[in-house]
């Protein structure tokens, strides 16, 4: 055999070995496959999943990741996929058979792939790594996942008044009436500070008040973690119809409209910077808190909630009343709010007078945990009593600030109402200004479903938020996901 001949036939065998690697790396188009997450088929839009030579399911990294509620991204000078879900970490590289979660190497027997400017990732590896499972049909080709909750949706509200204000009955009786008979997981009580005894020589640190007192520590009697939070507040009443009313939670003593004016009232919340503030039935009632003036970025991270419903009616205009007409003003001026709807009740009906609710999504029911999710604005209003809705942008979930670089907005809604009796009319996307910049109408009577939709990305610094509007006319309406620039 002479040495021409040989050279030529090593030569040929590297050929023959690099064609059998990239013809194993190759997607066969031809093969697609269905992905369900939790029941509901993924739209890839261009592109399909698809198997791999080793009947391996890929999946378009950017939308499978996002519809079980991870941030993926791709870094191309480096060739890597990093993926995060509440704070797992996991990465992939191109060309390597294998996959670190948290750092740690493990092998698997494919790898990711690039075609047509999409990044393709291994489902199974993926799932498996935030402790997911997979279902595989063969005869349907279809894969199915069921996604557990990131956080759970507790259900309460924020407002609501004793005979130590102006309402009836005593703190006792009422946390022991809504542990008992309310259905909900939290629930607080927030008398009118200026009626409690020695309101004009409290301060947020210190107070002499018997009335603030009983009120605090009846909410530590009846806190019960995993089964019940109660919480004690004051709400910060101004009677100009210009400044509004404010509840306040977190603190130890309290302020009263007797002692100091709304900026004032500012000035002093930021020397407590682990109090919460919610913005009371805005209005021109019992005012705007002047146009939601005094705006900085300390007050900001004070001041979290905006209620968007009111009242303990049933019915809106008669006992109930709808101030979501201002959540985008509150918005636009800067504050990073979530909306709520309370009961504001002054009788002995806590909790049971209407089905209206605020939703806190956290993972434990605690009242740490409820205060740590209300401070990152995972929550949600709701006028259905058990209706359950999540909300992501770009894998991002509700109430996320993110100052990455977006280059599209891709939009995920689940909605799950276990009354089949309660279809859902429109799910609708706004930004700033209030603009509506998406919407889909249903006609079919469905209760529950997955709406995505992908738009431009903005020019500026935005918010979305999204509006769910049930046939019967309820609404519901979640945190934003803020774009920073």
């Amino acid at each position: 055999m002479t040495k021409l001949f040989k050279k030529v036939m090593v030569l040929c065998m590297v050929f023959i070995a690099l064609l059998g690697i990239e013809a194993q790396a190759k997607v066969p188009i031809k093969t697609p496959v269905k992905v369900k997450v939790n029941g509901v088929y993924i739209d890839f839009k261009d592109a399909n999943a698809v198997m791999d030579s080793n009947y391996r399911t890929l999946v378009p990294a950017r939308e499978f990741c996002e519809a079980i509620g991870a941030v993926v991204k791709w870094e191309g000078k480096e060739k890597k996929v990093y993926i995060n879900r509440e704070g797992k970490d996991v990465q992939l590289e191109l060309n390597q058979r294998a996959i670190f979660v948290d750092g740690e190497r493990k092998d698997i027997d494919t790898e990711i792939l690039l075609d047509k400017n999409k990044t393709y990732v291994p489902l199974r590896a993926i799932t498996e790594a935030f402790d997911e499972s997979v279902i595989w049909t063969a005869s349907t080709k279809t894969a199915e996942i069921s996604v557990k909750p990131i956080y759970n949706h507790y259900r309460g509200q924020l407002h609501a008044h004793t005979s130590l204000s102006d309402g009836m009955g005593d703190p006792d009786e009422a946390f022991a009436f809504v542990k008992s008979l309310g259905n909900v997981d939290f629930f607080a009580l927030t008398e009118h500070s200026q009626m409690f005894d020695n309101d004009t020589t409290a301060n947020l640190f210190e107070h002499e008040s018997q009335e603030w007192a009983i009120s605090k520590e009846a909410a530590e009697r009846y806190t019960e973690d995993g089964r019940f939070v109660a919480i004690t507040g004051f709400e910060q009443s101004y009677y100009d119809k210009k400044s509004g009313h404010m509840n306040t939670f977190n603190t130890e003593g309290f302020l009263s409209s007797n002692t100091v004016d709304l900026e004032e009232y500012y000035q002093e919340l930021e020397k407590v910077p682990d109090s919460i503030s919610q913005f009371n039935h805005p209005g021109t009632t019992w005012g705007d808190f002047w146009d939601f003036g005094f705006h900085s970025k300390e007050r900001d991270a004070l001041i979290h909630l905006i209620e968007v419903g009111n009242g303990p009616g049933k019915e809106l205009n008669k006992g109930y009343w709808r101030c979501d007409g201002l959540y985008h003003r509150a918005l636009d001026k800067g504050w990073h709010v979530s909306p709520t709807n309370n009961q504001d009740n002054h009788i002995k009906d806590w909790m049971i007078s209407n089905p209206f609710r605020t939703v806190i999504l956290a993972k434990e029911l605690t009242k740490e945990s409820i205060f740590k999710a209300i401070r990152e604005n995972r929550v949600y209003s709701t006028e259905d009593e058990n209706v359950a809705v999540e909300f992501y942008l770009n894998g991002y979930a509700m109430g996320t600030k993110t100052w990455d670089d977006i280059f599209s907005v891709s939009i995920c809604v689940n909605v799950f109402d276990p009354d089949y009796y309660d279809p859902i009319k429109e799910i609708s996307v706004y930004t700033n200004g209030g603009k509506r910049v998406a919407y889909e109408t249903f006609k079919n009577n469905v209760s529950s479903t997955n709406y995505q939709i992908t738009i431009d990305a903005p020019k500026k610094a935005a918010y979305y938020y999204v509006k769910v509007t049930q046939k019967d006319g309820n609404l519901i309406f979640t945190s934003p996901i803020w774009i920073e620039k």
